[in-house]
């Protein structure tokens, strides 16, 4: 399975930004802006 995160350059920055500010792990992070481009 091909990871978003790597594919996008703004998606791979959000990723990081969760990381740092709100302490998420990798796949936490990811899943939540997954659920922000659901919407």
């Amino acid at each position: 399975k091909t990871d978003f995160a790597l594919l996008c350059p703004n998606c791979h920055k959000a990723v990081h930004i969760y990381l740092r500010e709100e302490n998420l792990q990798y796949e936490e992070a990811k899943i939540k802006i997954r659920n922000i481009l659901k919407r």
